[in-house]
């Protein structure tokens, strides 16, 4: 009876989507900074290491409470009675919002889970409050009892999520066509030429387009995230779906680790082992044999594949920032290409950095044991050519920032003309009757972009409206909405469905995604390239910082990490603000570090070269030049003195004299000198690519700083 006295249209489902993922992220923040400060014994409560109150905690851990349901699951019991249905390809924002939201949900479920003394924490809360304000927190009761279900998380959420199975598994289905293209051959983009601007010089010029636009820079991180959660809670979609089994099977095979936040992960093939209890039902899902299969499979030949993955996108990435440096103005029509790019190589590097970190220890001990030529070691899951990788998205990045004034202009006018008459035709053909609301929603997105063009650049005192000011969130979010109102499967009053009507949703989609590139570009920057998870990875950082400062082929490159310094504050979330002066702290003191050392090593050569000069010069001198000459003759004479055929042909020791270093028989020998100079270069690259680096409203100019480092040398060497 209650599924039919549901009005779809007023849910909200997308208004409800948007608030609750956001709040998801925020608890997620929240969680994480408490299971932070509660493993740690330097940042542990000091109540929670007092002997004397050891007897009244666990008092309070006993009489843990109870009550109440979650909005999360709330919304998504609406969603499953309003039947709607679920295309990443189509309604992406609908199907993208709905799997993050469950992501989200069971990785904060798992977190909490993983929190030490939670309910001795909460407890001793509660009882502060009452004795403060005379009675308790009234949300601690529904958190006292989500606590106690989710002891063991993983079976309370198995159970939970049984009602939305079909919704989850319909929606991860369509990941599909995504999720291929993601992880093909890189023999395939080769024959593609992903990525390359130049194999398709003739059509360098014209915009790039798509029929899944925003899914093609969507990160395989995050679809392979939606995929291993939604599916260990609905395991019965793995024998009932095909599609979802084989996606599934493949997202275990790209890994032995997946993010819950932040450097949080789940070992996932560990975990579903040590609770197989929870589908002993599902028998024909082989569930251990295919853990095990898929665990060798992440183990032995995900490191080369990735591999030879960043060997393709490093080349390329350097074309394109070489190509968009020369020429910005194709940054309008070509920077899906940009997006793209970006958004590939950020999978590779979170990859590599979360693989590397984790690597089984057990598996490391077997391997020096046995030496096999056929499993992998922890040196397949280092790089040398990181830093290259780090400077090249950076360099997209600035281009983008730099020219987005171009990007803007060209999306402006694209919206004026060429989107309004295909979204005209698109609407002309509709063979459907729409609501009154659909009606109005299809008139504001025409009337929207039609008029973009004359709008901006109008003076009207304070209501001017201007490229930089212009706004079109209004847009995105009634597309949205729209999105939620025709993909319901069993509609109300409209005949109107997004499935019968996909060149609309393609059309729409597209038109977002101009939209966001006239006014968004920071969150598409976000989406694709943001790198501040080195933030929970700092002496993993650091370490990747010591490397390339001492590999030649790699300190040009060095001025990446201080920039990716930037990225860091963007790891902050407004329900968190207290962390915020940390990061920020933090992200200051790791640039002025970073910076710093790399004047150290420009003074350090500088003396070095200095020192190699003097030496030179002091061979001249008349005392050195006996010297010399003395040893040259005595070194003669004993050659006479050899009696021995073998002793007479063996080539004698040479004296090297003054000039000799400038005698070159072959390019390839570098001298000491010669190798300091070409260091002395690199140094001086890197250090003087960026006139400044902006970090948290604080601004760093490199050049002061080795300006400073030299003055200093100098003076003491004077």
């Amino acid at each position: 009876m209650m599924a039919h006295q549901i009005n779809p249209y007023q849910q909200k489902l997308a208004e409800k989507l948007t608030i609750l993922n956001d709040r998801g992220i925020g608890m997620l923040t929240r969680i994480f900074n408490i299971k932070k400060a509660c493993a740690e014994t330097k940042s542990k409560p000091s109540f929670l290491l007092d002997k004397s109150l050891e007897s009244v905690l666990r008092q309070i851990q006993k009489k843990f409470p109870a009550l109440d349901k979650d909005h999360v699951t709330d919304l998504l019991t609406t969603i499953d009675a309003c039947q709607v249905h679920f295309d990443i390809t189509l309604n992406y924002d609908l199907t993208k919002s709905y799997l993050e939201l469950i992501s989200t949900y069971i990785s904060l479920m798992i977190l909490l889970s993983r929190v030490d003394d939670r309910k001795i924490v909460l407890g001793l809360y509660n009882i502060a409050t009452d004795l403060t304000h005379g009675h308790g927190d009234s949300s601690f009761p529904r958190l006292g009892q989500l606590i106690i279900d989710y002891e063991q998380p993983l079976k309370k959420l198995h159970d939970e999520f049984v009602p939305h199975s079909r919704s989850i598994g319909e929606a991860v289905q369509s990941l599909t066509p995504v999720y291929e293209r993601r992880t093909c051959k890189v023999s395939e983009w080769r024959s593609k030429t992903l990525l390359s601007l130049i194999s398709s010089s003739t059509s360098s010029h014209l915009m790039d387009t798509s029929e899944t636009l925003p899914c093609d820079y969507l990160s395989q991180d995050l679809i392979e995230r939606w995929i291993i959660y939604s599916m260990i809670v609905c395991p019965q979609q793995l024998i009932t779906n095909g599609k979802c089994y084989q996606l599934f099977e493949k997202a275990l095979s790209s890994g032995f680790v997946h993010v819950l936040y932040r450097d949080e992960l789940l070992t996932t093939h560990q975990y579903l082992n040590n609770n197989l209890d929870i589908y002993k039902q599902y028998r024909q899902l082989r569930l251990t044999e295919l853990l095990n299969d898929t665990f060798k499979k992440a183990i032995n030949e995900q490191p080369l594949y990735r591999r030879e993955r960043r060997k393709y996108i490093r080349p390329q990435l350097k074309e394109l920032a070489l190509i968009f440096a020369d020429t910005p103005a194709l940054l309008g029509p070509k920077i899906l290409t940009l997006f793209i790019g970006l958004s590939y190589a950020r999978d590779e590097i979170i990859w590599l950095l979360r693989h590397s970190e984790n690597f089984p220890v057990k598996l490391q001990k077997e391997n020096k044991k046995t030496a096999s030529g056929n499993t992998s070691n922890r040196d397949d899951f280092n790089d040398r050519t990181f830093p290259e990788f780090l400077l090249y998205i950076e360099e997209l990045r600035s281009l983008i920032m730099t020219y987005s004034s171009v990007i803007k202009q060209y999306y402006i006018e694209c919206l004026s003309t060429l989107d309004p008459i295909d979204l005209n035709n698109v609407i002309s053909n509709l063979n459907v009757t729409c609501t009154e609301d659909e009606s109005i929603l299809l008139s504001s997105f025409y009337n929207t972009i039609s008029t973009l063009s004359n709008r901006v650049g109008t003076t009207g005192g304070n209501n001017s409206v201007t490229a930089d000011t212009i706004d079109l969130r209004a847009l995105r979010l009634d597309w949205f909405r729209m999105q939620a109102y025709i993909s319901l499967t069993k509609k109300t009053s409209s005949t109107m469905t997004i499935i019968q009507n996909e060149r609309l949703a393609q059309t729409m989609n597209t038109i977002v995604f101009h939209s966001k590139c006239v006014d968004d570009i920071d969150t598409l920057l976000f989406e694709t390239s943001d790198l501040s998870i080195f933030y929970f990875y700092l002496t993993q950082f650091d370490h990747l910082f010591s490397s390339c400062i001492y590999y030649p082929s790699q300190i040009r490159y060095a001025i990446a990490f201080p920039l990716i310094c930037q990225h860091f504050i963007n790891a902050t979330h407004e329900l968190c603000p207290e962390e915020r002066q940390q990061i920020g702290d933090l992200s200051l003191k790791s640039t002025h570090a970073f910076i710093d050392e790399i004047c150290k090593q420009i003074k350090s050569t500088v003396s070095e070269i200095a020192n190699e000069y003097f030496l030179m010069n002091e061979q001249l001198l008349p005392k050195n030049a006996v010297i010399s000459r003395l040893k040259k003759k005595a070194l003669e004479s004993s050659n006479k003195k050899q009696t021995s055929k073998q002793e007479s042909t063996a080539v004698s020791p040479r004296v090297m004299l003054p000039g000799d270093e400038s005698r070159r028989s072959n390019r390839r020998d570098m001298t000491k000198v010669d190798k300091l100079i070409m260091v002395l270069n690199e140094l001086c690259f890197t250090i003087s690519y960026r006139k400044h680096i902006i970090i948290w409203e604080h601004k760093f100019l490199p050049t002061e700083y080795l300006t400073s480092h030299l003055e200093n040398r100098f003076n003491k060497s004077l």
